[in-house]
């Protein structure tokens, strides 16, 4: 976008705006979002590395989770398999909390079947409880 303090003279080398190029970069804002998928990546800290690194993976830790796909699969069309694979999966996810000290209660009766660290009440201010955490990772 042109300067707006030169208006895009390149013949005036000294503006405070754009440092002579006549052009400056403004930044976009949109509206709406679509289902795209961006790609940002950096240069390496080493110069002699020649491959780009991700922006986004040393700052957002990553969680598994259950695609829609293999839900839809599972409890829409009615496929055994995929059902019991997301219920392997679900307890893969309980056994490895119980095994840094959670708490393994069976969710239709109630009944502890491994003793542990109760699971915290809900507290909004500090993060905790079922309500309240939304799966930041350990």
């Amino acid at each position: 976008m042109a300067c707006e303090m030169c208006i895009g003279d390149k013949s005036v080398t000294n503006c405070a705006g754009c440092k002579g190029k006549g052009l400056v970069n403004m930044p976009v804002i949109w509206d709406e979002y679509n289902n795209d998928i961006v790609l940002v990546s950096q240069l390496p800290g080493d110069k002699t590395e020649k491959k780009r690194s991700s922006v986004l993976k040393k700052k957002t830790p990553r969680v598994a989770t259950v695609e829609r796909a293999h839900i839809e699969r599972a409890y829409v069309y009615l496929k055994k398999e995929a059902e019991e694979r997301i219920e392997l999966y679900g307890e893969s996810i309980v056994w490895s909390l119980q095994e840094l000290g959670a708490e393994v209660i069976n969710g239709h009766t109630g009944e502890v079947i491994m003793p542990g660290k109760v699971e915290p009440k809900g507290d909004a201010k500090k993060g905790t409880g079922r309500d309240y955490d939304w799966g930041r990772c350990i």
